[in-house]
């Protein structure tokens, strides 16, 4: 994400679609990975939404570590920036994510639109 679209929505966006902007960064920088929270260096889009919100999400394919429902409990900006998400998608985030045909690409235009009211 360029500086100067980051300085004209900083001061205007709630934090949870700062946070869905972040993920959307670390999506475009890392790479996006599937059935996963991340793989130690690509994100899923709920591994993405945790690490933007400043959980690490747990490494691979088990659950040991901070996993999505410690997130949920900690950090009420991460559930509702997957709840906006879901919204958007008409379903559930991981699902939407999972998508054999899902690519990069669309995972990060969808957050950066979901992020500015899309």
């Amino acid at each position: 994400m360029n500086e100067s679209f980051r300085e004209l929505y900083s001061e205007t966006l709630d934090d949870a679609s700062k946070l869905l902007l972040k993920a959307a960064a670390l999506i475009e920088e890392y790479g996006l990975v599937k059935h996963m929270l991340c793989d130690g260096r690509a994100y899923c889009v709920r591994g993405a939404l945790m690490k933007a919100g400043g959980v690490q999400p747990v490494i691979g394919p088990g659950w040991e570590g901070p996993t999505w429902l410690h997130a949920q409990e900690k950090m009420p900006t991460v559930l509702e920036a997957d709840r906006r998400l879901e919204n958007a998608v008409f379903s559930e985030p991981p699902f939407w994510n999972n998508d054999p045909a899902r690519t990069k690409e669309e995972v990060v235009a969808k957050l950066r639109t979901v992020a500015l009211g899309g």
